[in-house]
């Protein structure tokens, strides 16, 4: 039989072709292995809306922080777990990883691969581990790879308890020359859908000495709801409507930007708000919303309003000093009362423990004193149920020398609280070695 040149040409044609698609289908193979593995491993550890993807040999990995305390230290669990598998899959060039807070990113870590093995020693100091690592805001590039993937492990319809201690103190006369108080504020949050978080508060009062304050008694505190959205130019919108501080309710939207290599962090704030107050049966009031005195027995419980009469408005520089984890802001803006103030303050961040100085300039005033925030026991919590009650991360406390004050409605979930856990220079100095 006759064979033809042409046929075998075909032949070899057709025969290297199906080498090629099994080297393929190996490769996918090989690459769904692995993505299994690391997406296994980080749920099973707690880990919440976990994704895994490959893309031109680059691993990049997403996540969100349901266990730890600190936001730095699960970062640092997370590399752990990921590393020894990372290092063992040749077609890994570099790993990025996106931190997400409800589902919506706002860090992305990148540690090359020829560095795994300098991640993977115990003898490493936090310094010489931390310049192997590139770290930013700028997650774009990154996440809209890794949004397509389906998450694992998703926080929505977790519920989650916690309770945290509330001390007040005030300077009091002769006779009492020093007030203070104590309460409880549990607290329960959860997430329907993405980028939002729901939240309601209640005040327990425990004990007390002599302090100013007419609501001794069970009552709302922060009753929330925020949703944060990623915008174009990688701006931060967080919105929050509901019953927030300084009896008001209303609404509260903030606009946040990193600018000059993340060093700069810029807020735009505006808030609408009215008066509101549970007033619970035989309290007395003694002094109206407008502050003018009165002497009213409440016969019913009621939830006392007015209408939405209040705009305030302020914008915040925040510049970073990466050298001494130092944070220092200035604001300025219209506050509640229609005051103007004027408010600086220097943050020292050691660790977890949180050091501050502050001072503002309120109606031809002047005013100064300190904060302080502790982290509570313990580090990580036990998250592997829908279900779950645990302390609150920190007890913070305001000390000013003076009575003059700037009222601003507190929502709970503003950018001041919990921006700094995010920032890429302080997450980089806090990272230890595995």
């Amino acid at each position: 039989m006759k064979k033809f040149p042409a046929f075998k040409t075909v032949r070899r044609i057709i025969l290297a072709i199906l080498i090629t698609m099994t080297g393929f289908i190996s490769l996918g193979n090989n690459d769904s292995i692995f993505v299994n593995n690391v997406t296994n491993i980080l749920t099973s550890y707690g880990f919440r809306n976990v994704a895994v993807c490959i893309d031109n040999s680059q691993v990049i990995i997403t996540y969100e922080n349901y266990d730890y305390r600190f936001e730095p230290d699960a970062l640092h669990g997370l590399i752990g777990l990921v590393l020894p598998e990372a290092s063992k899959y040749a077609g890994c060039s570099n790993l990025i990883i996106i931190v997400q807070r409800q589902q919506t990113p706002f860090l992305c870590v990148s540690i090359p691969a020829d560095r795994f093995h300098f991640f993977l020693q115990s003898d490493n100091s936090p310094e010489d581990v931390s310049q192997y690592i590139t770290s930013c805001s700028n997650v774009e590039e990154y996440w809209k790879i890794i949004k397509q993937v389906p998450v694992t492990n998703t926080l929505i319809s977790n519920f989650d308890i916690s309770i945290e201690p509330q001390i007040g103190l005030q300077l009091g006369d002769y006779k009492y020359p020093f007030k203070y108080e104590f309460n409880l504020l549990p607290e329960i949050t959860t997430s329907l859908w993405k980028g939002m978080s729901l939240k309601y508060q209640l005040i327990v009062p425990v004990f007390r000495n002599h302090f100013v304050d007419e609501s001794y008694y069970v009552r709302p505190g922060l009753v929330t709801l925020n949703q944060l959205f990623r915008l174009p130019y990688h701006t931060i919108s967080n919105m929050t409507l509901g019953y927030f501080t300084q009896n008001r309710y209303g609404a509260d939207i903030e606009l946040g930007r990193y600018f000059f290599r993340d060093r700069l962090f810029i807020i735009l704030e505006g808030g609408i708000t009215g008066m509101g107050t549970y007033l619970k049966k035989g309290s007395v009031i003694t002094r109206d919303s407008a502050g003018i005195p009165v002497n009213e027995t409440i016969r019913n419980a009621e939830f006392r309003y007015s209408a939405i009469d209040y705009f305030n408005c302020r914008a915040t520089l925040n510049y970073w000093l990466p050298r001494y984890d130092l944070n220092a802001a200035v604001s300025y803006g219209r506050y509640l009362y229609y005051q103007d103030v004027c408010e600086v303050s220097f943050t020292r961040c050691f660790d977890e423990y949180i050091f501050s100085i502050r001072a503002l300039y309120v109606d031809n005033a002047y005013n100064f004193g300190f904060g302080l925030s502790i982290p509570l026991y313990p580090a990580k919590y036990k998250s592997n149920k829908k279900l779950r009650i645990r302390p609150f991360n920190n007890i913070s406390y305001l000390y000013y020398v003076k009575n003059e004050f700037a009222y601003l409605q507190d929502t709970g979930t503003n950018f001041e609280g919990w921006i700094k856990y995010f920032n890429p220079y302080y997450v980089k100095n806090q990272l230890k070695g595995n």
